[in-house]
């Protein structure tokens, strides 16, 4: 299981919330979700995702994920690390992860 969160912010789509049951990390579930960001970026216009890694005592197991999928870091923000991915730079973000997509609509 896992939900990504984003807004957008001008030519951003920032990443608010990234959660993945530890169960779900490291088969390609990461990669599918962000790719999948990365289309929606680009079809509203954006250019870039943004994305912050805050260390805590449970997801030591995606410190170096942004880095790992491409993204630059891009500062700090107190203990939180900010990352970049240039969408216009490098494509959506690649996975072999064949993934299903959920109709958007909601049930009556």
């Amino acid at each position: 299981m896992a939900v990504l969160v984003a807004r957008q912010a001008g030519d951003e789509l920032d990443i608010d919330t990234f959660l993945m049951s530890c169960r779900v990390i490291g088969r390609t579930v990461e990669e599918a979700l962000l790719g999948r960001l990365c289309r929606e970026a680009a079809a509203r216009g954006c250019t870039r995702l943004r994305g912050r890694y805050v260390p805590t005592a449970k997801n030591g197991l995606v410190e170096d994920l942004y880095e790992r999928l491409g993204f630059e870091a891009a500062g700090t923000d107190g203990p939180a690390t900010i990352w970049t991915y240039d969408i216009e730079q490098h494509g959506a973000i690649a996975t072999d992860c064949v993934a299903e997509e959920a109709d958007d609509r909601l049930a009556p």
